[in-house]
């Protein structure tokens, strides 16, 4: 927790992602984990609007500037490796660096940093170089000198006047050029400094220089160099003797946060330097691990973990490639503590590992986060079984009285009835079929939760099962004075493979809802086939439309209407009845068939109903 709140109030960006690949293993996408507060406020997006979704769904493209992303993240995330780079993103007029470093599998950390005041400097740099008695020499894309900077021109091989406009292989000899050339061309292909040191011997004795190679591309996209020749002659000898300690610091101080150590190859890990991260992330100090003074870092690793954590080291040397594992380890106060490290073995001159060197960083938070998800999926996977087996349940101890009510009302029928208790029996033969309408839509909806809702695969006239599906509605459309109609386009195939009884469903929840809801005008049931399909597939798509003059939805339920339960207003609940279940059902149906739908309506002017559905058409 001390971590997490140390990266949620850290200055540079945070951001944990999951790269995800297509069936060939390629990467195409990832996913946002989590990000810190510094990240939010870098990148100008919220936290809440990422988390969970792709890059591409999260980040508007304004943002990318066109970069490959997904590219240079896969490196860390399923290549292993920690990358870096700098970018600038025009829309927020600001340059960025970053930094992935890989984490378990498919994972990555990104690190994130604005550096637009660093570039800034660059400007001033000159001018400080120049106070340092220091060469600074700019050159183009074309690898022509354009600007020379010095306090001492004596140091110059050649006059200002002639360097400039000239390129490196008018200036260097072949040797020095193609070794200048290389270095830049270094800069440009790994967006990082290069450096070389060299003798001269143009002042008449011995001279060491150390040249520094950067490069740059302006708002153009057009590369800029500088190189920076500083005379090192005196400090050489004492920069050899630092170089290594240098190399080891740089390593452990740019894989923070987090413990970074550096360790002997042994069987107690034996380690000679440990970050101060080792407090939070073990329980103990970094001087009590040193040297195995109070206990061995081995110690702490539970038992059932060590031999594989030193096979996996094992492989890691012998392959020279980083090592990476998860595991626990034992705190200092006893409690237990999930990790996950990543490594490189050091090589000596002999090619011998002589120590390791790496990142430790706690998983806890990272586990309790799976092991959370996994219940509330667990828990909401067995509510949604319990559910559907209830109403699956209920539905079959309702529907059966009900069929006994309806058998006894058809019996009574053939008794001696006067009229008004013909009437009462039409009424109560009307509340019956209501009621089993609702629970025949219950049990649909359980089904369709479940995933058991299955279709059948046969030839059928369509034509036939269009008329079907509306003619139970002409007696009431006649009540109400409306016109009612189906109309099928020649080019619609008579005998196609499909499920007759669900496209029927489909049909008459449409027709009842559009006769239910328009008190005048007309209803029209049309069928054609798509121009447009939606795949490469040769079988037709039939275009289903239902359209009314009813009293339509507005544009803020649109997008709600196909949820179960929902309906247009609660007037209309009380005033039409329903349970606003048909076109939920619908739309699982039509999606289960493969197909979509669409709804276009306006109030008080009408709606109308789109299903796109594939029927192949029956072989001869």
């Amino acid at each position: 927790m001390k971590l997490r709140t140390f990266m949620e109030q850290a200055p540079m960006g945070y951001a944990y992602h999951r790269m995800e690949c297509d069936a060939d293993g390629q990467p195409v996408d990832y996913v946002f984990i989590d990000v810190n507060r510094a990240y939010e406020e870098m990148t100008g997006l919220k936290r809440e609007k990422m988390l969970g979704k792709r890059l591409s769904q999260a980040v508007p493209a304004v943002l990318t500037d066109g970069f490959d992303w997904v590219g240079f993240y896969a490196q860390a995330a399923l290549e292993g490796k920690t990358v870096e780079t700098e970018q600038y993103v025009s829309s927020l007029e600001c340059y960025y660096r970053i930094k992935a470093v890989p984490a378990e599998e498919f994972h990555f950390i990104c690190y994130i940093t604005n550096i637009t005041a660093e570039k800034e400097q660059m400007e001033r740099f000159r001018s400080v170089a120049s106070a340092l008695n220091d060469i600074v020499l700019d050159l183009d894309d074309a690898f022509r000198f354009t600007g020379v900077y010095t306090t001492d021109e004596s140091q110059l091989l050649f006059p200002k006047e002639f360097l400039i406009g000239k390129s490196i292989e008018e200036v260097f000899d072949e040797a020095m050029a193609l070794k200048t050339l290389e270095n830049l061309q270094m800069v440009q292909q790994s967006d990082s400094n290069s450096m070389m040191e060299y003798p001269s011997w143009h002042t008449g004795e011995e001279r060491w220089y150390q040249a520094v190679y950067l490069g740059r591309q302006d708002s153009f996209g057009r590369w800029r160099y500088n190189i920076v020749i500083r005379d090192i002659s005196e400090s050489r000898t004492a920069a050899l003797a630092l170089e290594e300690s240098e190399r080891s610091k740089s390593v452990l101080l740019s894989n923070l946060p987090g413990m970074a150590y550096r360790c002997r190859y042994d069987r107690y890990w034996t380690m000679e330097f440990v970050s101060e991260g080792c407090r939070v992330l073990t329980g103990y100090a970094p001087e009590q691990l040193i040297g195995n003074r109070d206990c061995s870092y081995n110690d702490l690793i539970l038992e059932e973990y060590r031999e594989q954590l030193w096979e996996a080291w094992a492989q890691a040397a012998a392959g020279k490639k980083p090592m990476r594992a998860e595991y626990r380890i034992l705190m200092a106060d006893n409690t237990e503590k999930w990790v996950w490290e990543q490594g490189v073995p050091i090589y000596n001159d002999n090619g011998e590992v002589e120590a390791l060197e790496g990142l430790v960083i706690d998983l806890s938070e990272r586990k309790a986060m799976e092991r959370a998800m996994r219940q509330a999926r667990d828990a909401a996977e067995s509510a949604n079984l319990a559910k559907s087996q209830f109403l699956a349940n209920m539905s079959h101890e309702i529907r059966t009285p009900m069929n006994g009510l309806y058998g006894f009302l058809q019996l009574m029928e053939l008794t001696e009835l006067n009229g008004e208790q013909q009437e009462y029996l039409a009424h109560m033969r009307q509340s019956i079929d209501t009621l089993l309408s609702i629970v025949n839509d219950i049990l649909d909806i359980s089904r369709i939760e479940s995933g058991k809702l299955e279709l059948e695969y046969i030839a059928f006239d369509l034509r036939e099962e269009m008329k079907a599906a509306v003619m139970p509605f002409s007696l009431r459309a006649r009540e109400k004075g409306l016109e009612l109609s189906v109309m099928i386009d020649s080019e619609v195939p008579r005998q196609v493979m499909g499920d007759p009884i669900r496209l029927r469903q489909v049909l008459t929840n449409l027709a009842s809802n559009a006769v239910k809801f328009t008190d005048a005008g007309s209803v029209l049931v049309h069928a054609t086939v798509s121009e447009t399909p939606l795949a490469d597939e040769d079988e037709p798509m039939i275009v289903f439309r239902v359209i009314d003059t009813g009293i339509g939805i507005s544009e803020t339920m649109q997008s709600r209407l196909f949820e179960p339960f929902v309906q247009a207003e609660t007037s209309t609940t009380r005033r039409y009845g329903g349970t606003g279940l048909g076109l939920s059902i619908v739309r699982h149906i039509v999606t289960l068939m493969g197909g979509r739908v669409n709804l276009e309506s306006r109030p008080g002017q009408g709606t109308a109903v789109t299903c796109t559905i594939p029927f192949p058409e029956m072989s001869e």
